[in-house]
């Protein structure tokens, strides 16, 4: 594995509805980029995790990850993946087709759209988002999950989509499909797995 690659495990306990989860996951992004970005000091970070709902699990953790954030800054090419995993939930209130790993990229997607727009400086980051069952069946679809990213977010009837909890047919029809996951199935059910890939443009 390259130097400049790191791999940080988060949590296996997530929980809650999806649009909170992706919430949580938007404000972890931001501080881990402006921990790569050199703009956020140790105490800013641990005070941002213990202040903000849904990290608080990783607080035993802050020294470690500030270490592992605040060495891997000196290099040019910074890559970092994190991984999470639980089961969020969504209050269905459209008639659309998806599943909550579909759902959840979906709402990220539109989520960190929005926060590199109020924090411009987070476009030097690349973000990708992936949730996906692990039982290779996300709701009642032949997809077990999707990929999130800011690009999806400029599709003027996402938000549409994601309201109509369509998330399914949104995927299958934007850019013929290519964020969509399919494995088919696994045998095996652990719970929803997210990986977040960040990456200096």
């Amino acid at each position: 594995m390259k130097k400049n690659f790191k791999v940080i495990y988060l949590f296996n306990d997530v929980e809650g509805l999806v649009k909170n989860v992706s919430k949580m996951y938007v404000k972890l992004v931001h501080i881990f980029c402006k921990i790569l970005d050199n703009s956020i000091t140790k105490k800013e970070f641990t005070d941002c995790v213990k202040n903000s709902e849904g990290l608080e699990t990783i607080c035993e953790k802050v020294d470690a990850i500030f270490s592992i954030l605040e060495e891997h800054s000196e290099t040019n090419d910074k890559r970092l993946v994190l991984i999470g995993a639980g089961e969020p939930s969504v209050v269905v209130t459209g008639t659309g087709k998806g599943g909550r790993n579909q759902e959840l990229a979906l709402q990220f997607s539109l989520d960190w759209a929005q926060e590199t727009e109020t924090s411009p400086k987070l476009k030097k980051f690349d973000v990708l988002l992936l949730s996906a069952g692990t039982d290779g069946q996300d709701g009642p679809t032949d997809a077990d999950g999707a990929f999130g990213r800011a690009d999806i977010a400029k599709n003027e009837k996402s938000k549409d989509y994601l309201m109509n909890n369509d998330a399914y047919n949104f995927y299958s029809d934007f850019e013929d499909g290519g964020d969509l996951l399919k494995t088919g199935f696994t045998g095996t059910n652990v719970m929803d797995l997210h990986l977040i890939y960040i990456k200096t443009k």
